[in-house]
Parts: structure tokens; C-alpha cells; sequence
């Protein structure tokens, strides 16, 4: 047989392909296939493993240092925003009263008290006329005259001939809870640090940072294992241009709606932690009221869960989808400028979707936590329409009815602002690509 009909030749250097250097693993024509595998495994090189050259490093101890570094860096990322969200959960399950119920309530409160006051000192009175001696009087008396201590006590009514009762539960505040009615976020800090000091303002760090850290690889192997069952391109950025867009961002929602399902006990967790006052011993807490009182997402958190989790996404894609399709060149190294106000508008357009939705979440996690001391006098959960209705039409949501559902807009938009201007500044400044992903920290 001739071997130069095939391309192979004995000597290993094929003339039309003077360029081509075969590797240790070719087909030896000498040897046939009767080569050892044993040969094969001895003879390979193991100093250049593959996995090092898929992450492009140098050696296992530059892999665990970097690996180590971004932990670090996520960790201080959580420990920067906590204080923020603590406020900003605090603020969104506070029942906020509304400006005219609640000078009603400080007026009645006044009346009943100066009537309480009126009605010891006539007490008084009457039991400084009782306490003369019976000799003095007629024996008659005595007997149709009723014991001071069996007379019930008159109820008090105002002027309109209303009992007057005492307060509502939602007008009492226990020792152990603050009163954050319509204020911001230093304000809901402020109040917190006074009551229950500093480290207050540090509540739930570690679970915070445990449920970014699984939320982040579990969304990423969720993702990656649909994009490669439905043979999808991988999903790199909002506002790239490339044609199957669509599924991507389908793809992209789903593993979000599957991973926040899968942690929604972590999330509920967390949300009870920062709900819980300092009086309450952790150990006490954890043998009475334990954190992880289920360990899948409960039929009342499945809705507040998929809406907080897929909505705020798909309206920001939804909007680089529309500037995608406007035939309009968006692309980080083309049109930087372009690319950067588009991501504004979308994160813009994710933040104002998204608060509303995680209002009525965090008081979703709050009532199915049933906790018997709350740090705060939690508002009213009875679903989502019936959230919406209370916040517009029980609480003070002023102006314009939407103030209920903006707690903390403010302090999300400096964040968004900074976060977009570091952003905008390393194209110019070079900055790290680290301090340009903050926003997925949050």
C-alpha cells in the first residue's frame, strides 16, 4: 500500500504541509495501532493542565489568590450596602400611618387622657367623702349608698357620644420596637443605631453574603445548563447585538425565576434576622422561632418571588431590546457613550420596577415568618392586590399614592448614579473592571 497516496509518510514531514508540526498523540504509521496506551499516559505532559489554561493562569496558587481576592471584594461589597438595606427593609414592612390619622390619633389620645385624669380626681373626691366615719351619718344611708368598690367604672365618650377606647394596635409601639413613620434612610439608621447600637446596622451580614455568593453560581449553572440543552448562545450583556436575543433573555429569566425559588428560605431567613430585635438571645431565638422554618418556597411566596425575580429583568431587557432593534450601533468599544446611556436607562427602568415588587415581597416574608417580637409594627400582607390596595389607600403613600412603594428610591439612585459614573470614568481612566459590577451586589 502506498502510504503517499494517503498523506502519510514514514519520516513525518509531509511536503505540502512544510509548516505542520504533528502532535505526540498522532497516528504513528511505524507502530499501527498497536500502540500502548500506557505509553500514551506516561508520555503526556502534566505541567500545562488544561484547566489552568482555561482560566488563563499561571499555576493553582494564582488561581486561589484571585479566587480569594474576589471573595473579599463581594464580602466588603455586602458589608458597605448592609446598613442600607437593613433601613431600607425596615421602611418598607413599617405600617406608615397616614399625616391626618395620625394627628386624629394624638388628639384622641390627648382628650382620653385629660378624661382619664378627670375621672381619678373625681374618684378621688368621692372616696375622701366616703372616708368619714359611719357614726356620722344616718344607718339609712349606709345601706343605699354603693361601695366605692363595686361601682363600675363610666366610659368616657366625646363630645358626639362615642365611647372613646384605647388606641389601636398599630397606634402602640412595645419597648422593643422604633418607629420609623415617614422617614428616610439615615433617619430609619439613626433610629436604629440609638436603639439597639452600632452593630445593629450589621444585622444578617454573613447571610447576606452566603445567599449572594449561592445566588450568583447558582443562577450561572442554571443558566449555562439551558443555554447548552437548547443550544443557545451564551448571554453576555444586555445591549449586545447578536440574533438569537430573544432566548437568551428568556434563558437569562428563567434561571433567575429557578434560583430565586431554590433560596427563597435563605432570602425569608434574612429578612427575619434584620426584622429581629437585639433583646431577643440568638440561641434563644434559634431554639423558639428557627430561622429555617421551611426548607422550600411556601405557596404564598411562590407569586412575590417570581414577580420580584423575573419583572425588573425583563422590562431592562425589553429595553435594550427595543434600542437593539432600532437599528441603533450599541457596542462598549464602537460607541462607549451609546453604551453606557443605555445601560443607565435600563438599570433606571429595572430600579423602578423592582422596588414596588420587593415591598410587597419583604412583607410576603415577614407575615409567613410570624414573628412574635418584630422590631418594627409591621404592615398588612393579604396578597398582592390586596398589599397594593392597603399601601395606596390605608398608609400615608403620598405624593400621588406611590410613596409607599418607593421606600429608599432615593438612596438607590445615588448608588445607581455612582455605580454608572465609575462606569463611564474607566473608559477614560482605565479603572477595574471590579468596581464597574457593584450593582450586582445589591
Amino acid at each position: 500500500m502506498n502510504t503517499k497516496n494517503l498523506g502519510l509518510f514514514e519520516e513525518g514531514i509531509n511536503p505540502n504541509r512544510p509548516y505542520y508540526i504533528p502532535s505526540e498523540y498522532s497516528y504513528d504509521i511505524n507502530q499501527g495501532i498497536r500502540r500502548n496506551v500506557t505509553e500514551q499516559s506516561s508520555n503526556k505532559n502534566w505541567t500545562e493542565s488544561e484547566y489552568l489554561n482555561y482560566f488563563n493562569l499561571e499555576g493553582n496558587k494564582k488561581l486561589l489568590k484571585t479566587l480569594l481576592l474576589e471573595t473579599v471584594f463581594l464580602y466588603l461589597s455586602v458589608f458597605i450596602a448592609q446598613p442600607f438595606e437593613i433601613a431600607k427593609t425596615l421602611l418598607q414592612c413599617q405600617y406608615h400611618v397616614k399625616p391626618g390619622l395620625q394627628s386624629d390619633i394624638e388628639d384622641k389620645n390627648k382628650f382620653f387622657s385629660e378624661k382619664m385624669e378627670e375621672e381619678d380626681e373625681d374618684n378621688d373626691s368621692i372616696i375622701s367623702n366616703e372616708s368619714d366615719p359611719p357614726y356620722f351619718r344616718d344607718p339609712d344611708s349606709l345601706i343605699s349608698s354603693p361601695d366605692i368598690s363595686c361601682t363600675s367604672k363610666k366610659s368616657i365618650v366625646d363630645r358626639e357620644g362615642y365611647v372613646l377606647t384605647s388606641p389601636d394596635n398599630h397606634e402602640i409601639y412595645f419597648p422593643w420596637q422604633i418607629n420609623v413613620q415617614n422617614c428616610g434612610i439615615r433617619m430609619a439608621m439613626s433610629t436604629l443605631w440609638k436603639k439597639e447600637g452600632i452593630l445593629s446596622l450589621w444585622k444578617a451580614q454573613n447571610i447576606s453574603f452566603v445567599y449572594n455568593v449561592l445566588f450568583s453560581i447558582t443562577e450561572s449553572w442554571i443558566s449555562s445548563f439551558l443555554l447548552s440543552i437548547f443550544s443557545f448562545p451564551t448571554f453576555i450583556s444586555r445591549t449586545i447585538d447578536f440574533d438569537n436575543l430573544l432566548s437568551s433573555s428568556f434563558i437569562s429569566l428563567t434561571s433567575s425565576a429557578f434560583t430565586s425559588l431554590l433560596l427563597a428560605p435563605i432570602d425569608t431567613a434574612r429578612t427575619r434576622i434584620m426584622l429581629t430585635p437585639k433583646y431577643l438571645k440568638s440561641h434563644q431565638h434559634l431554639s423558639s422561632e428557627p430561622f429555617f422554618s421551611f426548607l422550600i418556597c411556601p405557596t404564598m411566596l411562590i407569586l412575590p418571588t417570581l414577580f420580584y425575580a423575573t419583572l425588573p429583568n425583563a422590562f431592562s431587557y425589553i429595553v435594550s431590546i427595543f434600542f437593539n432593534r432600532s437599528g441603533l450601533v450599541i457596542d462598549s468599544y464602537e460607541t462607549p457613550i451609546m453604551y453606557n446611556l443605555i445601560s443607565l436607562l435600563s438599570s433606571l427602568t429595572h430600579l423602578f420596577i423592582k422596588l414596588p415588587l420587593e415591598t410587597i415581597l419583604r412583607r410576603a416574608q415577614l407575615h409567613i415568618s410570624n414573628l412574635k417580637h418584630s422590631l418594627i409594627k409591621p404592615g398588612r400582607y393579604i396578597g398582592i392586590s390586596g398589599t397594593i390596595w392597603c399601601i395606596l389607600y390605608e398608609e400615608d403613600s403620598r405624593p400621588y399614592g406611590l410613596n409607599g412603594f418607593y421606600r429608599g428610591l432615593k438612596m438607590s439612585l445615588y448608588t445607581l448614579i455612582g455605580i454608572w459614573s465609575l462606569g463611564f470614568t474607566s473608559l477614560s481612566l482605565d479603572l477595574p473592571s471590579n468596581l464597574t459590577n457593584l450593582s450586582s451586589f445589591q
